[in-house]
Formats: structure tokens, C-alpha cells, sequence
């Protein structure tokens, strides 16, 4: 039933008290959530954290969309600042586990503008400083398997994308993530 209707005629079904179309929705953009998350690392935290920030922000942008533009684009703006806002939160170590995200992959020319207008120049150096160490760390201590394996996994391949494109097992892609893991936090840790 909600299969066939676009964003916007969902929000209006939401809007107008329909519940499944919200869990629907909620669903459907799960996944813009995950990548929206991806571009950062929580050092020393539970990614969970990013991914609950990130749903609050869809749930706003259902709650205020008004139509002047598309729902995609709305809520992307929504999930994205609703984590952005959270780093900078617990930047001002309210909490310190999100004081440590890291950004992994170089954001494009939208995100730069959105990025631009919310962090001031010394923050945006620091946060660029701060991506070169760990990219530093990352070609350092990580073999070329891990980070290829990192590299794909950041950028949203599956463990079967993964294990067809490398000619590796699934297991192999998990145990080689967690190991990933393991020596980013030791790293980070010393």
C-alpha cells in the first residue's frame, strides 16, 4: 500500500495520524541514516549513539516538512545537522565518549557548504588535522588488507561486496573488521 506513494504523500499520511506509514518511512530511510553515520568514527563509543542522533533528525524532518522542497533533500539536511549538532554537543564534554568522532570520508561539495556554515575556521582546521593523523594511523598500523577492507566498508559495501570483490569469506570480512576495531582503539587508547 505505502510502496507506491512518494515521500511527500507519506508525510502527509503521517502528518494526518497514520502510523504505519510513519513506521514505513522510519524503515525507508534506515539506510540514509547508516550512511549519513558512516562518515564518521566514534573512537572509544558506540556508533549506536550516531544512529539514534540521526533517526531524532528524521523524525524532525517528518514532524516540519512543509513541501517547498523535496523530502529526500529535507530530511538528508535534517539527519545530517541533528548529528552534526550532537558532536558539537558533546564536543563541549557534556559527554565525552562523541568527543573523539572523527570524520573518514572527504564530504562533497554540499556537505562542505552545510559543514562551512556551522563550524568556524579554527574547528574546520582542527577537524582536517585531526582526519590526517588518523589517516596517518590508518596507513601505519593497518595491513593492506584491513585497509581495503576498512576502505569498503566505510564507503557502504556489504560483507558480501566485500568478500566477492577481496575473494574473502564474510567471516574473514567480520573477523578483519573487528580486528580493525581492536587496533583503532588500542591505537588511540596508548
Amino acid at each position: 500500500m505505502y510502496e507506491n506513494k512518494s515521500d511527500e504523500e507519506l508525510v502527509e499520511l503521517i502528518h494526518g495520524g497514520d502510523d504505519k506509514a510513519e513506521y514505513f518511512l522510519f524503515k525507508k530511510y534506515s539506510s540514509v541514516v547508516r550512511l549519513c553515520a558512516r562518515r564518521f568514527f566514534l573512537i572509544g563509543g558506540d556508533s549506536e549513539d550516531l544512529l539514534q542522533e540521526g533517526m531524532i533528525g528524521l523524525n524532525k524532518g517528518i514532524r516540519t516538512f512543509n513541501g517547498k522542497s523535496s523530502f529526500k533533500t529535507f530530511a538528508y539536511l535534517c539527519i545530517t545537522r541533528q548529528m552534526q549538532t550532537a558532536v558539537k554537543t558533546f564536543d563541549r564534554k557534556k559527554n565525552s565518549p562523541l568527543k573523539n568522532f572523527v570524520p573518514l570520508t572527504d564530504v562533497d561539495e554540499n556537505q562542505s557548504l552545510q559543514l562551512a556554515s556551522t563550524l568556524d575556521p579554527e574547528q574546520i582546521f582542527l577537524n582536517n588535522e585531526q582526519k590526517e593523523l588518523f589517516d596517518d594511523f590508518i596507513k601505519r598500523t593497518l595491513s593492506l588488507r584491513e585497509r581495503k577492507i576498512l576502505e569498503g566498508y566505510l564507503g557502504g559495501e556489504s560483507y558480501k561486496d566485500l568478500s566477492e570483490r577481496l575473494s574473502l569469506t564474510t567471516k574473514q570480512i567480520d573477523n578483519s573488521l573487528q580486528r580493525i576495531k581492536s587496533k583503532i582503539k588500542e591505537g588511540y587508547e596508548d
